[in-house]
């Protein structure tokens, strides 16, 4: 869903975040343009925890429990992304 987003900014010649916190950053400057909704933004954050805890090494702290809700809302996310995305594109000239 980022790398749709990075996109969408070259697209729109929207400069890439370059920052320690750029994956929070990519959210919040598609919120700030109106790509996605808040609401969404704040689910992928979700996602960007988890992603940020995996990808730094903490994995093997990784237990199921906290993982089980991730997992079974990431198609209602994914659908609504797509839809938040499409929407966006539409209503470009």
């Amino acid at each position: 869903m980022e790398n749709i987003l990075k996109r969408v900014f070259k697209h729109l010649n929207i400069p890439l975040p370059v920052s320690p916190t750029s994956h929070k950053d990519i959210l919040s400057q598609a919120v700030a343009t109106s790509i996605i909704s808040q609401e969404l933004s704040e689910s992928l954050d979700e996602y960007r925890t988890f992603r940020h805890f995996f990808v730094h090494g903490y994995g093997i702290l990784l237990s199921e429990a906290p993982m089980q809700p991730l997992a079974q809302n990431l198609p209602e996310v994914w659908e609504r992304f797509e839809r938040e995305i499409d929407a966006f594109l539409a209503s470009l000239p």
